[in-house]
């Protein structure tokens, strides 16, 4: 009986210790595999969004290679890059054509991915636009795929505490999407970002590893040895199981959209009451979404998009109640330009749209 038992743990153990071993071998097969096919995005293929393929190839190549490292109270900043298309300075911020850093004054931009230009080169972003039309300011792009408004809020405090402004600067945020999607993930979250749960994990890790008994290493060698990669493959195949997705809570519901709009606005309007208590001049822009347009027939857009929409729309109208000049609406910013393409994908504009963003934004903080 003992021989028939130890026979049978025997074998249970190599089949373990096999299965582990294979799903490390197909783990890296498929790296390499994927290491030696092209990881662009159709989008930027084949788009008639964009006034050239090769640039928008060159732009997606250089865009996969950006790493990011941990940055205090915000999360991230992507780190120092060159390249043909994206240029990142050691602070973490993109290059804009016609610097100069012996202007007295600055515009400073704040915000996610759609103004700090994802689909353009560091000349076509609308800072860089912007910044090539009024050569009296120096131009500092503190915007980084991915912001909240919280995040923003907080990289604006981090430079008043570190004495990056003057009086008279220009702040500008341009905020919606980014709220929107990492907010409405299984509950309301606000004060949040999108790496949170990632954090998390890292310091819970860095926790465990601090306090390893003898006994813990024993049992994290025995996983990594006999199971580890199994449970990677099973992990791999359960987050494509429908089951595993996150569920939108903000969908349909007007309630959860007011609240995060008051959120936002409550945010903004701190940020603006801290510039102008340190001299600073606050404005506040909400972006629009692909489904704004209806020259939109090269793009897949589904109807979570609508929704955003929608909740974009409740921002505007809540805003507009509190009669927050400071606070600009662009959701409807390209209605009556339905003959040009501006967006390349739901939230990124090419450099058409970035100039006539680009146009509007100075007519609002030079105008006024």
């Amino acid at each position: 009986m003992k021989k028939i038992i130890t026979i049978n743990l025997v074998v249970f153990i190599s089949i373990l210790l096999l299965t582990n071993l294979l799903s490390l071998v197909l783990i890296s097969l498929n790296r390499t595999y994927q290491s030696t096919k092209s990881n662009i995005p159709n989008v930027y293929k084949s788009n008639p969004a964009f006034h050239d393929k090769d640039y928008a190839i060159g732009y997606a190549k250089d865009y996969q290679n950006i790493n990011y490292s941990y940055h205090p109270y915000v999360g991230w900043i992507i780190d120092e890059f060159k390249s043909d298309f994206i240029n990142i300075d050691k602070n973490g911020r993109r290059i804009v054509k016609s610097n100069n850093v012996n202007n007295s004054n600055s515009i400073n931009f704040f915000g996610g991915s759609s103004i700090w230009g994802v689909g353009s080169s560091d000349y076509d972003s609308i800072p860089s636009i912007i910044g090539e039309k009024f050569k009296k300011f120096n131009v500092n792009v503190y915007a980084t795929p991915g912001y909240t408004v919280r995040q923003n809020l907080s990289l604006l405090i981090n430079k008043i505490n570190n004495k990056k402004y003057s009086n008279g600067d220009i702040i500008i945020f341009f905020d919606g999407v980014n709220d929107y999607s990492v907010s409405c993930k299984d509950s309301l979250i606000l004060n949040s970002n999108g790496v949170k749960d990632k954090i998390s994990l890292a310091l819970k890790d860095y926790q465990y590893k601090q306090n390893m008994t003898g006994l813990d290493t024993f049992v994290e060698f025995l996983d990594v040895v006999f199971l580890k990669y199994s449970k990677r493959i099973l992990n791999r195949i359960r987050t494509n199981d429908s089951i595993n997705e996150k569920k939108n809570i903000c969908f349909k519901d007007e309630i959860k959209k007011k609240e995060l709009s008051d959120y936002m606005i409550k945010n903004w309007r701190i940020a603006k009451e801290i510039s102008d208590a340190y001299g600073l001049k606050f404005y506040s822009f909400i972006q629009p979404v692909a489904s704004t347009q209806t020259n939109i027939k090269h793009l897949k857009l589904n109807e979570s998009l609508y929704d955003l929409q929608s909740f974009l729309s409740i921002l505007s109208s809540t805003s507009a109640e509190n009669s927050n000049n400071y606070i600009v609406d662009f959701t409807n910013i390209f209605l009556k330009k339905e003959n040009l393409k501006v967006f390349i994908d739901e939230y990124h504009f090419n450099r058409i749209g970035n100039k006539i963003i680009a146009d509007a934004i100075s007519e609002k903080i030079f105008n006024n």
